[in-house]
């Protein structure tokens, strides 16, 4: 039996971190801003679990980077051209994903299973999903021909609910801005980068089966059996709202992840056929949308190849090149942090499509070029190195013996690979409220190289 610190830490701690998810969604300033004194409340987290388990953290080689990554961001706060007020505000999204990491390292190392993380990540996921499908704004020039489904899905957002029946104190908390925000509609193409991360690791969560070899009480085989069931169901909500979005990175990166997950955890023949063959059909569907061979509830929808494909590719290109001239231009620093919008304002890097329209792009529209005119080029290789360290251990845990861990290895892979491919023509920055997911599948691929390598001392499991 666990000793009490230890379930009162297990309980406390992922709270907290919700918490913190919650709060730093809003934007800075001035909501997110109240809320950065939470990020201290991992001290007294750390000190309880040195008492309780006489260590202070779990070592992986992924540690040392992010260790260099948050020195990296000072470093990059004093010195680079453009930058922020506040170095706590400008950098607590990076910082929450970093506890989230360390938070899965110590989750699995004290319990040595996957299963609560599990089941964590699919109740993250399913509200994502239903969220997305519920409030997203759609473009209906490029998803005129799903009008039919579009109509049909409820909406659940701010400006289109009658709060009138509710009464006035409560109308008034509903209308506060932070509120108001988390019931906005959702931008379309952001949305894609974060289910571009869900559907694949939905999948593989769905598909892969941990008792092949394992003798399990029944009550444990029908547990899992419902996890797997309520990933399926997340994932199929998650790929509607991915479909009806129409972010064509997004899309594609999902596809390929698809088949890769069919192809290394699905084992009989005869379901693999089958289920290369449904995403074969979605593929199919997919094209007649974009060659435009299906008909449009919309006069003006425009959701094949076409001028605006055309306008929205050399867009992209003079994005592409004006964030490599940032990361060259300032080759230590690059711009600043989440610093693109404002430079791009300068005259020398000033994109005609949007100075016609007296607007600016949010980002580069590219992960890669993003790192690199926010950070500058060590951001740059900053990044690639966390990229190979977390496919290593990735690897670790798929050619281990541990099935959960071989699953959750193949899940975590097929939504970083979807969302890579989404991130050659868009973003989710590490300064996205959207980016706590990318560090949950960051931590999930901690816990599973945990899980997969060998016993770490005697305390990993008190007593």
């Amino acid at each position: 039996m666990k000793k009490p610190l230890t379930i009162l830490l297990a309980i406390t701690e992922p709270l907290i971190i919700a918490t913190v998810i919650y709060t730093f969604w809003f934007h800075s300033p001035p909501f997110r801003d109240a809320w950065i004194w939470l990020l201290w409340l991992v001290v007294p987290i750390f000190v309880l679990r040195v008492i309780v388990f006489r260590r202070f953290r779990t070592d992986t080689p992924l540690n040392y980077l992010l260790a260099a990554l948050v020195a990296l961001t000072a470093f990059n706060f004093i010195n680079a051209p453009f930058a922020r007020n506040d170095y706590w505000v400008l950098v607590s999204r990076p910082l929450l994903g970093i506890w989230i990491y360390l938070y899965m390292l110590e989750h699995v190392r004290t319990w040595d299973t996957l299963k609560w993380l599990t089941i964590a990540t699919i109740g993250m996921s399913f509200a994502v999903a239903v969220v997305s499908l519920m409030t997203t704004n759609w473009h209906m020039d490029k998803s005129g021909e799903l009008a039919f489904v579009i109509n049909a899905i409820p909406r659940f957002e701010w400006r289109t609910i009658d709060w009138s029946g509710l009464p006035s104190w409560l109308q008034q908390r509903i209308a506060l801005p932070p509120i108001k925000e988390m019931l906005l509609a959702f931008n379309p193409k952001e949305v894609a980068g974060a289910l571009a991360f869900i559907v694949p690791l939905m999948a593989g969560l769905a598909v892969g089966n941990p008792h092949t070899s394992e003798k399990r009480e029944h009550s444990q085989k029908n547990l899992w059996l419902g996890i797997r069931l309520f990933a399926g169901i997340t994932g199929s909500i998650a790929m509607l709202s991915l479909f009806i979005g129409q972010s064509r990175f997004a899309i594609a990166g999902v596809f390929g992840a698809l088949i890769l997950i069919v192809l290394l955890l699905v084992r009989s023949i005869r379901w693999k056929i089958a289920g290369l063959s449904l995403i074969g059909l979605v593929i199919v569907l997919q094209a007649a949308l974009l060659f435009n061979w299906l008909p449009s509830a919309t006069q003006n929808a425009d959701s094949g190849l076409s001028e605006r494909d055309q306008e929205s590719v050399s867009t992209r290109l003079d994005l592409w090149w004006t964030a490599a001239r940032m990361m060259f231009d300032y080759p230590l620093t690059g711009t600043g942090m989440s610093m693109f919008r404002t430079a791009v304002n300068e005259p020398e890097y000033q994109i005609e499509f949007y100075v016609v329209r007296d607007t600016t792009p949010p980002h580069a529209h590219n992960e890669w070029l993003q790192i690199g005119a926010d950070l500058g080029i060590p951001g740059f290789l900053m990044f690639l190195a966390m990229q190979i360290v977390i496919l290593w251990m990735l690897w670790q845990g798929w050619r281990s013996d541990q099935h959960h861990a071989q699953i959750m290895a193949v899940a975590v892979f097929g939504g970083l690979l979807a969302h890579s491919v989404y991130g050659l023509g868009d973003a989710i920055t590490l300064w996205d409220r959207f980016s706590f997911i990318l560090w949950w599948l960051v931590g999930l691929a901690g816990a599973q190289f945990i899980l997969a390598r060998p016993k770490l001392d005697s305390v990993k499991n008190p007593e």
